[in-house]
């Protein structure tokens, strides 16, 4: 079925294949594992890439896959094939992960890693060196990740402390202060 002529059948395979081959782990049929991984590694290369999207979204949470298939998938040129593998799979280490974002040849495989759950800071400082601003948002999004440290030269955004009567003090320069009421706009300069 894996070589079948009409990719209907082959994505339905796919899908099947990835819901069933959790279970088959437990059976102790070796023969019906190895053909089972057989068919996957096949439908990882099919030509078909809604095929290969419907194998990656079956196997995307999966531990239990040949770690072959998953970076196979996970470096599909497809995005609907490659990023749910990205996002998602368990078998992706952080070298993996960097070597996507080295190689990445489009902004939703950066942003796939960037939603990663417990991202590393390591992996999350590759994603902002890479300067993509969609990656980037999407990692300040992601509450599992872990920030890069941010170096000392870096300025500081903080808020701005308030006084005991509710004035905000902003500062432009170390020589120009203005204060102004934490319930009142700033003011727009004067032209």
């Amino acid at each position: 079925m894996a070589d079948d002529e009409e990719d209907d059948v082959r994505a339905e395979l796919a899908c099947k294949i990835g819901r069933l081959f959790p279970g088959l782990l437990l059976v102790e049929k070796k023969h019906l594992r190895d053909l089972t991984i057989e068919t996957l590694e096949r439908l990882s290369r099919d030509e078909e890439p809604r095929v290969r999207a419907m194998l990656a979204e079956e196997i995307k949470h999966l531990d239990c896959v040949p770690k072959e298939v998953v970076q196979r998938l996970a470096s599909d040129a497809e995005i609907l094939v490659c990023t749910p593998v990205i996002e998602y799979s368990p078998l992706l280490s952080d070298a993996d992960l960097l070597e996507i974002v080295a190689v990445a040849h489009a902004n939703a495989m950066l942003s796939a890693v960037a939603r990663r759950k417990g991202l590393s800071g390591e992996v999350s400082a590759a994603v902002v060196a890479s300067g993509d601003v969609t990656a980037i948002a999407a990692l300040l999004t992601n509450i599992d990740a872990r920030l890069p440290q941010r170096r000392r030269s870096t300025p500081s955004f903080r808020r701005p402390p308030r006084s005991p009567n509710g004035t905000v003090r902003w500062s432009c320069a170390p020589n120009c202060r203005r204060t102004r009421s934490a319930a009142s706009p700033p003011s727009s300069p004067a032209r």
